[in-house]
């Protein structure tokens, strides 16, 4: 039976106002929980057979640290189909547009992959 694990990137920082969304970086709080959650999936046998991320910068990130803390094997397929711009208001955000354009973006990629596998595990930044 195949999978699909939806990972949200780790914490990240509004220090640098001047940034573009898309390239605010994780602060310290996301690099540190993100290997956390990579040694959970190594710990718990979830390690993905595909990871696809979006190309955030905290996105991009956190899935190179779970990658790398979880073991993976395979490389990280980025994007950007999987970023959407517009921050979630409140846990009401199933009307939102843009949240529900980015999960479909998430199920399209996971109907695209031409890789037959167990398991697979997209990271984006609205999940």
């Amino acid at each position: 039976m195949k999978s699909v694990l939806v990972l949200r990137h780790g914490k990240s920082t509004w220090k640098h106002l001047e940034l573009a969304d898309h390239d605010r970086p994780l602060n310290e709080r996301g690099k540190r929980d993100a290997p956390l959650m990579g040694r959970l999936l190594k710990k718990e046998d979830l390690v993905p057979e595909i990871i696809i991320s979006s190309t955030a910068r905290r996105a991009r990130s956190t899935a190179e640290a779970v990658a790398k803390a979880s073991r993976y094997k395979g490389e990280i397929i980025l994007d950007k189909s999987l970023y959407a711009d517009m921050p979630i208001p409140s846990a009401y955000a199933q009307t939102n547009t843009t949240q529900s354009n980015t999960l479909c973006d998430y199920t399209t990629n996971v109907r695209r992959s031409r890789t037959i596998c167990a398991s697979r595990r997209l990271l984006g930044c609205l999940p």
